[in-house]
C-alpha cells in the first residue's frame, strides 16, 4: 500500500519516499480500492464510473467540439474513427496481452 501524506510525500509500497512539489497532481486510476487504507480514501477525491457506461465517442466529440473544427472537418474524422477504432479495438483485444486490464476509452484517448 502507497502512502500519500499532507506534506505531498508519497511513501511507496517498497519504502521509497517521493516529494512532490505543489505543481504535482497525481490521478490514479485503480481497478477497485479493496487494499487502501482509511487515510489514503481520505485524502483523495473519488469518482466512481461503472466501464459499462464509458464509450470513446463522446470523447471524440468533446475533443472535436474543443478544437472547433468546421463541419467538413468533423464529419470525416467521425466516420473514419466510427469505421476504423471499433474494429482495430476488436482485433487488440482478441489478439493482444494487454500487461493490465484498460478500458477502452483510455487507449481512445491515448491515441
Amino acid at each position: 500500500n502507497s502512502v500519500l501524506d499532507d506534506s505531498k510525500i508519497l511513501t511507496l509500497a517498497n519504502g521509497d519516499r517521493l516529494s512532490l512539489p505543489s505543481t504535482v497532481k497525481i490521478i490514479f486510476e485503480p481497478r477497485d480500492v479493496d487494499n487502501a487504507s482509511p487515510a489514503t480514501v481520505s485524502r483523495n477525491g473519488m469518482i466512481y464510473m461503472s466501464s459499462s457506461g464509458l464509450d470513446w465517442k463522446p470523447k471524440l466529440k468533446c475533443w472535436l467540439a474543443n478544437h472547433k473544427l468546421e463541419d467538413k472537418h468533423t464529419q470525416p474524422l467521425n466516420h473514419l474513427f466510427g469505421q476504423t477504432f471499433e474494429a482495430c479495438w476488436k482485433y487488440a483485444s482478441a489478439e493482444l496481452t494487454f500487461v493490465m486490464p484498460i478500458l477502452q476509452v483510455n487507449v481512445f484517448q491515448a491515441i
